[in-house]
């Protein structure tokens, strides 16, 4: 910490109290069993991080002291079941509403046949007349958004359809009511989230609705799904909290290149022109690299590096990537991989010192991700996350939490930021990105160089896709995404909510008035006492009941970096980094004979492909075992070896001295 008068530590809060100055969501109830919609809206409402209060309208309590208590409050949405609207108050979001607020949003849920239409005609501005049954045979098949300018990114998209609704209501024209929301058959439509402008505020309905479609629940891909089983909630509260809700400070965005290691060309990488390509699409490119190759970098690429860090960074790809070294461990134990971790960290502090180029303390492991308990000794060492294409640890269930798909990030496993990505090699779905964007969250983006063939097209089309979608995303290192990765909203005192996601953000006040900000984080600490680093300023903080909240004032455009010092630290001068063990050397050299050498080729690719869709590497693992089968490792190593030297030394003959950018 520099200086008492810029940062002050004032105080150690319950981690709970963080809802304190929350923003507020009514529920208006009139019974106290939930439906299951009813307490989808609860997740929902806590998934933006807002507090719920309740209303009971069923008679047994005063509704006017009820109110009244309410009124003190920020309340921000009302939420009613449609079988509660008989006893509401037809003036209720007048009444909480408080003194230079705008009006509070009112959203009907669970609209059926058997409610009264008189009550539905008036809650709607008479925009509905009826809900009228629909035929069995009219089964929905896409869900279709409006086209809407405040739905950013989701304007006019169509997203699967995995329920139906239980009428289909009738509207009557008119200029004050618009369907944000249809599910679209092959013979109609029928709305599911309709929007009138009411004089106490807008009032948006919803008929009751029936999941049909079950197949996506627990799977990775279902993201598109979960978000149409969500919508109508998802877009009302999102719509109506605004700022007060959870949110990132910022869109961010991220391109990885898996395996290369800095030499010019590595297969189809060319990193001059691959930086052209950055500054003129506006994007920046990670490189995931291996460890073992921390002794091989050529000195004009590192240059590249270093001159052009808003473009170029690294983050770690395991440590000698032989196969799926971070994987099951009945194949590999755990106490292996822990020494895998700190001979890879070991000899990226190598490569750091050797070649001014800084790394990212980010790990993406190769053919997969690890099991939890290496996740663990990941955030023990000090690593502040990990990138894969799943986010759940090896051997772990996927959730079955329809919000679970909604982030690509958690903290849910060992308490290390856990981020999931998405292959470029394959055509990535329009919906998928739209509803990242919509969400605020990291779109990150991976391939190998065979992706580069023929040039970078195929990524700069994807790049002027997300900047289209988000023209302020900002795109950056892995791990400047981590340091950013910390949900925000605002509280009604005018001060900040902050959790930590990863064990070190950068925090930036950009208004022009002083901030406070209560940033709450999980206890990271066996002895129950966090060390808190800022600005390179050690406290401590003794958290009460397992949890630690603290409060900072920061300056008008200051920029504080936070960090919760992790408990175990690894030592790299200690670990033996050398190259070791004919397996390793031989596997990386066919490795960059593959890359940089069958890559280039139209028959190389095509025994490339072979390989990988007839599961080579399946094989290849069982074959290893016998000892023949390392001897033609090494023999074939040998000879990639002499054809590489012998390439490389023809084309100093013909490349320049230097890299001209």
């Amino acid at each position: 910490m520099k200086g008492r008068s810029i940062v002050t530590l004032v105080s150690v809060l319950l981690f709970p109290l963080l809802s304190a100055y929350a923003q507020d969501v009514v529920f208006v109830r009139n019974t106290e069993a939930q439906s299951a919609e009813g307490k989808r809206l609860e997740q929902v409402v806590a998934f933006f991080g807002l507090t719920i209060h309740s209303l009971d309208v069923s008679g047994a309590r005063s509704k006017s002291s009820q109110i009244k208590r309410l009124r003190k409050l920020n309340v921000v949405a009302v939420i009613a079941s449609a079988d509660a609207l008989p006893a509401m108050d037809r003036h209720l979001q007048q009444r909480l509403r408080r003194q230079k607020t705008k009006p509070i949003p009112l959203l009907i849920y669970g609209i059926n046949r058997e409610h009264d239409t008189s009550q539905l005609r008036i809650w709607s501005g008479n925009s509905i007349q009826k809900c009228t049954a629909l035929t069995p045979s009219n089964q929905p098949k896409v869900l279709h958004i409006s086209n809407d300018v405040t739905l950013a990114a989701l304007s006019g998209l169509d997203l699967p359809a995995v329920s139906t609704p239980g009428c289909r209501l009738v509207l009557h024209p008119s200029p004050n009511s618009e369907v944000i929301l249809s599910v679209d058959s092959s013979s109609d439509s029928s709305p599911v989230l309709l929007r009138t402008i009411g004089h106490d505020g807008d009032v948006y309905l919803v008929p009751s609705m029936q999941l049909t479609d079950r197949s996506w629940i627990g799977q990775p891909w279902g993201m598109a799904h979960a978000f149409s089983l969500l919508a109508p909630f998802l877009l009302f509260v999102h719509q109506s909290a605004g700022a007060y809700a959870w949110h990132l400070d910022g869109h961010y965005a991220n391109f990885t290149i898996d395996d290369p290691w800095l030499t010019q060309p590595y297969g189809n990488l060319d990193y001059p022109g691959l930086l052209a390509d950055m500054q003129k699409h506006n994007f920046h490119t990670t490189i995931a690299f291996v460890p073992w190759n921390y002794d091989r970098s050529d000195p004009q690429v590192a240059a590249l590096f270093r001159d052009h860090p808003d473009r170029f960074s690294i983050c770690i790809h395991g440590n000698n990537h032989s196969h799926r070294e971070f994987g099951s461990y009945s194949d590999v134990p755990l106490s292996e991989q822990i020494i895998g971790i700190q001979q890879g960290l070991a000899r990226m502090e190598q490569f750091q010192r050797s070649s001014g180029v800084k790394y990212d303390r980010v790990m993406v492991f190769p053919h997969g991700v690890a099991p939890n308990a290496t996740f663990g000794f990941l955030r023990s060492f000090g690593l502040m996350a990990t990138v894969n294409s799943l986010n759940v640890p090896l051997g772990t269930p996927f959730p079955t939490d329809p919000l679970f798909l909604l982030r690509p990030y958690t903290t849910a496993y060992s308490q290390l930021l856990s981020m999931s990505r998405l292959s470029v090699e394959v055509p990535v779905s329009k919906v998928d990105l739209a509803i990242h964007s919509f969400l605020g969250n990291p779109i990150l983006l991976y391939a190998h160089q065979g992706l580069l063939n023929g040039g970078n097209d195929t990524f700069n089309a994807m790049a002027d896709r997300v900047n289209h979608m988000a023209p302020d995303t900002k795109w950056t290192s892995l791990g400047n995404i981590a340091r950013h990765m910390y949900l925000l909203r605002n509280r009604r005192d005018g001060g900040y909510d902050i959790r930590m996601l990863s064990n070190e953000i950068s925090l930036t006040n950009s208004s022009e008035l002083k901030a406070v900000y209560f940033i709450g984080v999980d206890s990271t600490s066996e002895s129950g006492v966090p060390a808190w680093t800022i600005d390179g300023s050690t406290r401590t903080v003794t958290p009460l009941a397992n949890t630690s909240v603290l409060r900072l004032e920061l300056p008008p455009h200051q920029t504080r970096l936070i960090h919760l010092n992790s408990v175990t630290t690894v030592a790299p001068i200690t670990q033996e980094i050398r190259h070791t063990g004919l397996r390793h050397f031989a596997l990386r050299h066919l490795s960059d004979f593959r890359d940089m050498v069958l890559s280039r080729h139209r028959w190389g690719r095509a025994i490339i492909g072979f390989y990988d869709n007839n599961g080579g590497e399946l094989i290849e693992l069982r074959t290893e075992k016998r000892w023949y089968v390392p001897a033609g490792i090494t023999i074939a190593g040998i000879v990639a070896i002499w054809y590489l030297v012998r390439r490389r030394k023809r084309l100093l003959f013909k490349q320049p001295t230097s890299i001209e950018v």
